[in-house]
């Protein structure tokens, strides 16, 4: 009995081991396509996102995408005249979605999908000569040469070109004893604002809130800017 039992268990083990390791070729083979992008499985809203896609059996297939979203065939060239990976372009056209499926299909027949996320480009950090950031001391001199707020991408690797831009902003000054907020269109620092800061001492505080920015995932409100003059 015990050694019928035992052939029984064997038996059962090298059964599901069969059925387990048949299923995984299987996994394999249906496994026809791989449908990739440059940042993995992340997509960006206000970009033309390129992909790749490569199939194993199929010459001529279709990509098409879930609701909220587009895909085209193209290249897209970067600043320097070389073109990024992938022979498709995926465009995010609704902004309020989280994720998009691309499928591949050919001749009517879905061979492959793949599921990405979609997220806002990087928020931007705001500079005054492209080196002095927030929170740090800096001469009156730089404020007077680069006389704008730029917005830029700081310790982050992205893989495509993009423009910030800084849309407006207000600078806070006191005025005999009165708080006061200057709105500004643009990024430029206008001349009474550069005044105002001339007249400053060494170690006062110069204080940019409620920056605008016009980033390619909409505009966004990039908090504020902080310094002290040297």
């Amino acid at each position: 009995m015990k050694l019928f039992r035992i052939n029984t268990i064997l038996f059962v083990i090298l059964l599901w081991a069969n059925i387990s390791f048949a299923q995984a070729i299987d996994n394999i083979y249906e496994r026809q396509s791989l449908i990739a992008a440059p940042e993995g499985n992340i997509l960006y809203r206000g970009l033309k996102n390129p992909i790749s896609a490569v199939t194993t059996d199929y010459k001529d297939i279709t990509l098409s995408a879930s609701e909220g979203a587009s895909v085209t065939k193209g290249k897209i060239s970067k600043n320097n005249g070389e073109y990024y990976d992938g022979e498709y372009i995926v465009t995010i056209e609704d902004l309020s979605i989280h994720e998009v499926t691309i499928t591949i299909s050919s001749d009517g027949k879905n061979i492959g999908n793949q599921k990405f996320k979609v997220m806002n480009t990087p928020t931007p950090v705001i500079t005054i000569d492209h080196q002095y950031r927030n929170g740090y001391y800096i001469p009156k001199s730089a404020i007077k040469t680069n006389s704008k707020l730029d917005a830029v991408i700081e310790n982050c690797y992205f893989p495509y070109d993009l423009k910030y831009t800084v849309t407006s902003f207000s600078y806070i000054t006191e005025i005999r004893g009165v708080t006061k907020k200057i709105y500004v269109e643009g990024n430029i620092i206008p001349n009474d604002i550069l005044d105002d800061i001339s007249k400053k001492a060494a170690g006062s505080v110069i204080t940019f809130v409620d920056i605008e920015v016009s980033t390619p995932s909409g505009t966004i409100n990039a908090g504020g800017f902080v310094a002290t003059l040297k």
